[in-house]
């Protein structure tokens, strides 16, 4: 974990051919079982292999808006209502389910609307 990095206006600089960013101070937690580790899904965290004789097992707990594509594992959303949506309402709603098939409503409509995008990376090579 890299701490405050959820408070960052850059993107993080990580080294060519490198998985950590170089300009922050990194942690590498120890557990031990039984032990809660809360944090705000924004800091920069990977996982991080079990080097311990013991199986490791987690329990994760999120919360996401409605605009952040959801997880494969959430619930569907209601079938009724999304039988009845427009392409983008259905999106909006997380009626796109196939991980293999991008929800592309909001694109096409950006596109035929000649909306500018800019794209902001996450992460720089350094």
């Amino acid at each position: 974990m890299a701490r405050g990095t959820h408070l960052r206006q850059e993107p993080l600089a990580i080294p060519k051919g490198q998985v950590d960013p170089s300009d922050v101070e990194l942690y590498d937690l120890q557990l031990d079982a039984r032990d809660a580790l809360v944090f705000e899904n924004r800091i920069f965290h990977t996982a991080a292999p079990n080097l311990d004789d013991r199986v490791s097992k987690v329990l994760m707990y999120r919360y996401g808006y409605r605009w952040m594509k959801l997880d494969v594992y959430f619930d569907n959303p209601d079938a009724a209502r999304l039988a009845k949506a427009d392409p983008i309402t259905r999106q909006l709603l997380g009626g796109y389910r196939d991980v293999d098939t991008p929800p592309w409503a909001l694109q096409d409509w950006a596109d035929r609307h000649a909306v500018p995008q800019r794209t902001v990376p996450w992460t720089v090579t350094v």
